[in-house]
Order: structure tokens, then C-alpha cells, then sequence
């Protein structure tokens, strides 16, 4: 079978615009055929955690069909000594034939970080060794009114994580970044696994009708206490999963100024904070996403007190003392 032309990868991918790369990447993985498929880097300059976890999951979906990838132009792409350093090519198994020495992994980045069957009992290290490696100057302190950004960090590693573990089954890639100049923190995940849609399918809780499209099961995941597990429980009697953590790491980009992206399939949402002119919003993407992605954006300076913020995120979703689980789940 014939290959397909090769994907002219975009020079910059800003996860503002994480929804036109995720259709572009859809669109070029989506044909159920196994010709080879070639990416071009030639032009790669910069992508944000988002949108590099997303290039990320696809090249391992379309190996996982049994697709032949090959990269094109890697090593001459502005963008080579960068995806090296966050290990990109390693996680494709990619040999860069580059054997200079990397920066030390600390201050401001760390590379990329695959989320499968050994991350099983170490999430909470993970998410810890993490936070210290981008903010190593706040590692060992103790104080809540200074340690904010780690302690965002490392809970929104730890959430999106145990998304992955809990219901992807398939490996995730998961990255976290600072900006200074921007004071902008970031934390993503991408896996290509069997999306929202297909673990509520699969888990089948009270909620699920096979009507639901796969925007539907992404409005329903960002809602308090929606979990295909939550009507599981464990040796304690309570739920395997709260059905919270997407929704508060939601509205802790609400009060932290910042920007949330989920997708799944083919259903995309969006909610900016950092323009007060911008609303949440949502959509059909063109074609299927192999997997989900999930982007979280926030300002460094609103960081102050992750604990109080997390009061205020649960305090605005009534989840404290709140006992009604499924008020209005399919309102539109």
C-alpha cells in the first residue's frame, strides 16, 4: 500500500491553539489503513506541553495499528536540541545520533514522562520529582504562602496521572513546564487510549446511554463527582474514583487566571480565563483524536496558597457538604 504524503509538522503550536494541531494530527492518523507515515520536523521550532504530548500519543497510536513512523528532517529541525532534551525522541525511539551532554533536568522543565503499567504506586513521587525539578528553589519548604506553584504542580500531576492509570487503558505521556517571561505554568498529559467516551462505555455507570457522543462525555467528565468508576467500589466501600479531579483542576485554572484544554475523540473543551472577554467553549473537532488530551495553564502570580485555592475551587463546585452526585448531568 502506497504511503501517505508526508505531515508537514507546524512551526510553532501554542496550546491556545491546541484544537486546530489536534485536528491536523487526527486528519493524517485517522485512516484506518497501514501505510507508512511520514512526519516532517524541518520547520519545528517550539510546541507547548499540550501539543507535544498530543505529537507524542499519535506517533504511538498509528505503531500501536501496526503503522510504520518515520520522522523526517528531525535532526536539522530548529527544534532538535529542545525535543531532545525533553526526551522526545527517545519515547519514539528515536536514535538523534547526537551524543553531546544534556543540560542538567531541573529549573523551569522537565522532560517528558511516559505514564504506564511501572507508574502504578509511584504517582505521588512522580508528581514530587516533578514539581521539584521545575521548581527546585521551593522543594524544601514548608510554608503554603510560598510553596503554591509546587504544590500545583505536583496535584495536577498526581490527577491527571491516575486519569491515565484508571481509565485509559493505554500509556499516557505527561509533561510539565515554567515560563518566567510569561510566568506561565504548565502541565499536560496526552494518551491513546480508549478516550472518555469508551471508559464510560466500558464501566457503563448509571449515566451512560449509548446515544452519548463524545462531546457529551467530555462536558460530562468536567462536571463534579462524574466518573465511569464511581459507581465501583473499593475494599472500604467507597468509590475507586471520586469523579472530581478533572473538575477541580478546571476550576483551579478559573481562579488561577488560566487556560484548560480537554479532548477526547472528537470532543474539544476549552475554558480560557486569561482573556476576561473569553468564554468556555466547546465543539466538534473534524475528525477523531486518537486517545485524550488534557492542557492546564495558569499564572505563576495566582499560585499562592494551592491548599486555599483548592477550598475555593471546591467551595465554587459545591463540593463541600454537597451530597447531590448527579443534579443536571445532560444539560446542554
Amino acid at each position: 500500500m502506497a504511503a501517505h504524503l508526508p505531515l508537514r509538522l507546524p512551526a510553532v503550536v501554542y496550546d491556545d491553539g491546541l484544537d486546530l494541531f489536534l485536528t491536523q494530527l487526527a486528519l493524517f492518523s485517522n485512516p484506518e489503513d497501514s501505510a507508512p507515515r511520514f512526519f516532517d520536523f524541518q520547520e519545528v521550532r517550539f510546541y507547548e506541553p499540550g501539543a507535544l504530548t498530543a505529537l507524542l500519543a499519535v506517533l504511538h497510536a498509528l505503531e500501536s495499528r501496526g503503522v510504520a513512523v518515520t520522522p523526517l528532517n528531525h535532526q536539522i529541525a530548529p527544534a532538535f536540541t529542545y525535543l531532545r532534551r525533553m526526551d522526545f525522541f527517545h519515547h519514539c525511539g528515536i536514535d538523534p545520533m547526537d551524543t553531546s551532554p544534556r543540560r542538567d533536568a531541573t529549573n523551569r522543565f522537565v522532560p517528558l514522562a511516559a505514564i504506564d503499567a511501572r507508574s502504578v504506586g509511584n504517582v505521588d513521587r512522580l508528581a514530587e520529582q516533578i514539581a521539584a525539578c521545575i521548581f527546585p528553589e521551593l522543594a524544601d519548604k514548608d510554608d503554603p504562602e510560598l510553596t503554591g506553584p509546587f504544590d500545583h504542580v505536583a496535584y495536577a500531576v498526581t490527577e491527571l496521572s491516575n486519569n491515565v492509570l484508571q481509565h485509559a487503558r493505554a500509556p499516557g505521556f505527561l509533561m510539565a513546564q515554567a515560563y518566567p517571561r510569561s510566568d506561565q505554568v504548565c502541565v499536560a498529559i496526552a494518551d491513546y487510549g480508549i478516550g472518555i467516551r469508551g471508559s464510560f462505555e466500558e464501566n457503563k455507570p448509571d449515566f451512560w446511554a449509548p446515544e452519548m457522543s463524545e462531546l457529551d462525555a467530555v462536558r460530562l467528565a468536567l462536571k463534579p463527582r462524574v466518573s465511569s468508576k464511581l459507581h465501583v467500589a473499593s475494599g472500604w466501600g467507597q468509590a475507586v474514583n471520586a469523579g472530581v479531579g478533572l473538575s477541580i483542576l478546571q476550576e483551579l485554572a478559573t481562579v488561577a487566571d488560566g487556560c484548560f484544554n480537554l479532548a477526547s475523540g472528537s470532543g474539544f473543551h476549552k475554558s480560557n480565563h486569561r482573556d476576561c472577554h473569553e468564554f468556555p467553549s466547546e465543539t466538534l473537532l473534524p475528525a477523531r483524536f486518537p486517545g485524550t488530551v488534557c492542557a492546564i495553564q495558569v499564572s505563576r502570580a495566582k499560585l499562592y496558597n494551592h491548599f486555599q485555592l483548592l477550598h475555593a475551587a471546591k467551595q465554587n463546585l459545591h463540593l463541600l457538604g454537597d451530597s447531590s452526585a448527579f443534579e443536571d448531568l445532560f444539560e446542554p
